[in-house]
C-alpha cells in the first residue's frame, strides 16, 4: 500500500506499506537458502577432509598392509616405502623396519649356523677333512659316476705306525699337529677329483675316483 501525506511546507511524506506475510516469506525463504548454503559448504569440506586422509593415511596403510604379507610369505627384504609425514603411521612405519630388519638379521644367523653345523657333521674338527659320513656319501657318487662312464674307483685306507707313541712322548698337542700336517700331505697328493678322508684316530682313507684301472691306484699310493 502506498500513501501520501498532506503536504507541510514544501514537504512531501511517502509510506510504503508490505504484507506481513509476504515478508515472513522471503525471511524462511533466505534462511532455506543460508541454510542449504551451510549444508553445501560443509559436504565440501568433508570431501576434502576425506581425500587428504586418503592421501595421508590410506596410502600408508596399504604400504603396511603389503609389507606384512611380503614378510609373512617370506620375503624379508621387504620394507614400506611411505610418502613423507610423521605421526603414529611414521612410527608404524620405523617398528616395520626394525622387525623386518631384525627378521633378517636372525634367519642370516640361523643360516650360518646350519650351514656350520652341517659342516662340523661332515667334516673332522680337526684336520677339517670330510668324516666318515662325507667319505661314503662321496664313494658312493664315485662309484656311480665310474659305471656310467665305464671307468674305476680305488679306495686306498692307511694309519699312522707308532702314532700312540707319538702321544704318549710328546703329548696329544704335538699328535695333532702330527695328523694336520699328514692330512695337508695326502690333500696335495690326490687330484681334484679324489677324495681324502680321516675316519678317526690316525685312520685316513681315500678314494681315487675316474682311473683307468689298478696301475693308476698303485700310483696314486705310491
Amino acid at each position: 500500500l502506498v500513501g501520501l501525506a498532506p503536504v507541510r511546507e514544501s514537504e512531501l511524506y511517502v509510506g510504503i506499506a508490505v504484507p506481513k506475510d509476504a515478508v515472513t516469506a522471503t525471511g524462511d525463504e533466505l534462511f532455506q537458502l543460508h541454510l542449504l548454503i551451510i549444508v553445501v559448504i560443509a559436504s565440501v569440506n568433508l570431501g576434502l577432509a576425506w581425500a587428504v586422509g586418503e592421501l595421508s593415511i590410506g596410502r600408508r596403510v596399504r604400504a603396511l598392509t603389503a609389507v606384512g604379507r611380503e614378510l609373512r610369505n617370506g620375503n624379508l627384504k621387504a620394507r614400506p616405502v611411505l610418502p613423507p609425514g610423521g605421526g603414529e603411521l611414521q612410527v608404524l612405519q620405523e617398528t616395520f623396519d626394525h622387525m623386518a630388519a631384525e627378521l633378517e638379521r636372525r634367519e642370516d644367523e640361523l643360516r650360518r649356523s646350519a650351514e656350520a653345523f652341517r659342516h662340523q657333521a661332515l667334516h673332522d674338527e680337526l684336520t677339517g677333512l670330510p668324516s666318515r659320513t662325507l667319505f661314503i656319501d662321496r664313494l658312493g657318487q664315485s662309484l656311480a659316476k665310474a659305471r656310467r662312464d665305464s671307468l674305476s674307483v680305488a679306495v686306498l685306507a692307511l694309519d699312522l705306525d707308532h702314532f700312540k707313541d707319538v702321544n704318549d712322548l710328546l703329548g696329544h698337542a704335538a699328535g695333532d699337529l702330527l695328523l694336520i700336517q699328514v692330512a695337508e700331505r695326502l690333500g696335495r697328493a690326490v687330484r681334484d677329483c679324489d677324495t681324502v678322508a680321516r675316519l678317526g684316530g690316525d685312520e685316513f682313507a681315500l678314494i681315487v675316483s675316474q682311473i683307468s684301472g689298478p696301475r693308476e691306484a698303485a700310483e696314486v699310493a705310491e
